[in-house]
């Protein structure tokens, strides 16, 4: 039997039969607004943003109903439709970009006010705005400040919010004309997130916007210089490249377009398009209209973003707006008519994780690069390796440009705390009582170190050599003569040299043992923690991915005995199965209220290092990131002790979660905000 996929378009501007007429009837079927209040589930859901034929409770009911579709997006990111808020947010990101696409902006107050010159001409603009109202071309600042501070809302304009705040942005005196009148053009945007990918596209055909009257500079009469659509007679209303090229030329047309994907495409690299879907909706979208004036010397400019597009007076020009919109979304397919998607020629990705299946956890449009094949690229979109990566390979990637590597640079005190000797020495000698509680006494012995007076009588310690992994060289002892004989009798074989990259042990320290650990199933055990260091664009920020792995050591717990497979909960022996257990274990074995407990220190102490995490991104790389694992001990009374940090944290537990690599992925691939097990800090 088969089930009609449903659809239901509550708008004022838009009808039914808009998408109807491009869906098959059998397949699909037309739901009105008393039906569609009443679903738990709808395939398909198109709304008027602004002022529809929902009011607010029919608006909170829909954002519950269950759909495929919503033509609804979070924006996890900035509020790119906020004039204000799109400008400052460029403006920090990228000052050059700005200045090329970008009119100077303010926020009006009284000192920003003073700082105008009356020698320019400068345009004000009320937030919230609504169809051009409140716009308004100056010459003074005197009268900037006049206007704004006695303007009141039009009695007849009941769709016109009283403004919140208000922008004075330079204004373009030498725009391009058609027919001797100002224009801007409004160039449609659709921004989807479909199954967890943000994607944006842009109309191929923008609708030109011609003033009512000729443009004159010296007159500030608002009909020479708003070009707002509704001013425009409908046969005036002209397309681009069409319209644009019979005028300019092709050559200008093509330079226009370059223009118009490089600000789409830039606005998408400095992370203005963040966003998501709402909890209710599998995938959703949303259409925008941009802005764009050009300049005489066909230079385009930016005005702003609109959430509210007007895209009623489109479909007589654009008669595939919505032909192209079901493609990309309900008929899913790769692509929409007359759509063109910003930054979809992405070259391959690098993924090296021997523990996995990497294949799963690529996204459509990206290809895999194989290890052979690395020297051919000058460019990898993304790359990320472990430590097994052989030095050839690792050699190739170094001289490649990249968007994304899992390598920082430290810089710094950073450089201290991912050392097993200088991270308690700082943290010791800077916060005291957050070194005390959360983490062991510690001392670098030297060659003048008075063992007999750093370990105290009746106390276990556990040595440590310096470089040192996966358990190599670490023994509890509880003498000093134990500790020389250890010391004296440790060496590098020829394995341990070519992984520590050194010839011999530099150093060793020496911690206080943990001699009443929590344990499971009766065995010692630490938990290996992940943080997630991101430099995406500048911005930098610190993750915690929220599952932690269990690590046990190999025999049950004796304080007294000697044997290393006791004390050591390196967990390197076992395989994904056991460590699968051993998770469960501490999931089920202590009650929610203590591992809430345990958790909320472990974040204490991700926070209280984070400020010293100082880094940059390596020379090659435009984004960075990498993981930073810290392992964490727990006393029997539920204290929690950070024992160390690792640069290069192995990848057997995490592989256990595919969240942690799809969380990854997101949050750097595909430029998220937020992802599945994943917190910032």
């Amino acid at each position: 039997m088969n089930t009609k996929k449903s659809i239901s378009i509550l708008s004022k501007y838009f009808n039914d039969n808009d998408f109807m007429k491009f869906l098959d009837k059998k397949n699909f079927k037309k739901l009105d607004k008393n039906e569609a209040l009443k679903q738990k589930f709808i395939n398909f859901i198109y709304f008027d943003r602004g002022t529809g034929i929902l009011n607010k409770n029919n608006k909170s009911k829909i954002y519950k109903v269950r759909s495929d579709y919503l033509s609804a997006l979070k924006l996890n990111g900035p509020n790119f439709t906020d004039k204000s808020i799109l400008n400052k947010f460029v403006k920090s990101k990228n000052k050059r970009f700005y200045e090329k696409y970008f009119m100077d902006q303010i926020e009006y107050n009284e000192k920003s006010n003073n700082k105008l010159n009356n020698k320019k001409l400068y345009i004000t603009k009320p937030i919230p705005g609504y169809a051009g109202l409140g716009v308004k071309v100056f010459n003074s600042k005197e009268k900037i400040k006049n206007y704004i501070e006695t303007f009141k809302k039009p009695n007849n304009k009941k769709f016109m919010k009283e403004p919140e705040k208000w922008i004075v942005e330079e204004y373009i005196e030498n725009p391009l004309l058609i027919n001797d009148k100002k224009f801007h053009m409004r160039v449609t945007l659709l921004g989807l997130c479909k199954d967890g990918e943000s994607k944006i596209f842009y109309h191929k055909h923008a609708l030109i916007f011609p003033a009512k009257h000729k443009y004159n500079k010296e007159k500030l009469n608002m009909n020479i210089h708003n070009t707002h659509g509704t001013l425009t007679e409908s046969h005036e209303k002209m397309l681009f490249p069409r319209d644009f090229e019979n005028i300019f030329g092709l050559v200008k047309t093509k330079k226009i377009k370059i223009q118009i994907e490089g600000l789409l495409k830039g606005l998408q690299l400095l992370g203005a398009f963040d966003f998501d879907c709402y909890e209710n909706s599998k995938n959703c979208f949303e259409l925008y209209g941009i802005d764009i004036m050009i300049t005489d010397k066909f230079q385009i400019k930016c005005l702003e973003i609109n959430e509210k597009p007007g895209l009623e007076r489109f479909l007589k020009h654009m008669p595939y707006l919505i032909k192209g919109l079901l493609d990309i979304t309900l008929l899913n397919k790769e692509e929409g008519e007359d759509y063109i998607e910003i930054g979809k020629k992405k070259t391959g990705i690098y993924f090296y994780e021997p523990n996995i299946n990497v294949s799963k956890f690529i996204p459509s449009g990206f290809k895999l690069i194989k290890d052979a094949n690395i020297h051919k690229h000058k460019y990898i979109e993304w790359i990320y390796y472990n430590s097994l990566l052989s030095k050839k390979y690792k050699n190739e990637l170094q001289n490649v440009k990249t968007n994304f590597i899992n390598w920082i640079v430290p810089t710094g005190k950073f450089l201290l705390i991912k050392e097993k000797d200088t991270l308690h020495e700082l943290l010791k000698k800077e916060k005291p009582k957050f070194f005390n509680e959360y983490f062991m006494n510690q001392t670098v012995i030297r060659n003048n170190s008075n063992l007999e007076k750093i370990m105290k009588k009746n106390r276990d310690y556990i040595l440590k050599p310096i470089p040192g992994s996966a358990g190599f060289g670490v023994k509890k002892v509880n003498s000093e003569n134990e500790a020389l004989k250890h010391i004296k009798n440790t060496k590098f074989t020829n394995k341990e040299k070519r992984l520590f990259k050194a010839d011999e042990i530099k150093k060793w320290v020496i911690q206080e043992y943990i001699s009443n650990p929590l344990l499971l199933k009766k065995k010692k055990f630490h938990l290996r923690v992940l943080l997630l260091n991101l430099n995406r664009n500048g911005n930098k920020k610190l993750f915690i991915f929220k599952k932690f792995f269990v690590y046990p050591a190999l025999k049950e717990f004796n304080l007294s005995s000697k044997n290393k497979n006791v004390h050591n909960s390196h967990g390197s022996k076992y395989t994904e199965k056991d460590l699968k257990k051993f998770i469960k274990e501490y999931e089920t074995g202590l009650s929610k209220s203590v591992r809430d407990d345990i958790t909320k220190k472990i974040m204490v102490i991700s926070k209280g290092l984070k400020e010293y995490m100082e880094y940059k991104c390596y020379s090659e790389s435009k984004n960075c990131y990498q993981y930073l694992g810290m392992d964490i001990m727990i006393t029997d009374d539920y204290k929690v002790k950070c024992i160390e940090l690792n640069m290069r944290p192995g990848t057997v537990g995490p592989s256990i979660f595919d969240t942690f690599w799809s969380g990854l992925i997101d949050l750097t691939l595909l430029g998220k905000s937020k992802t599945e097990d994943y917190v910032e800090l």
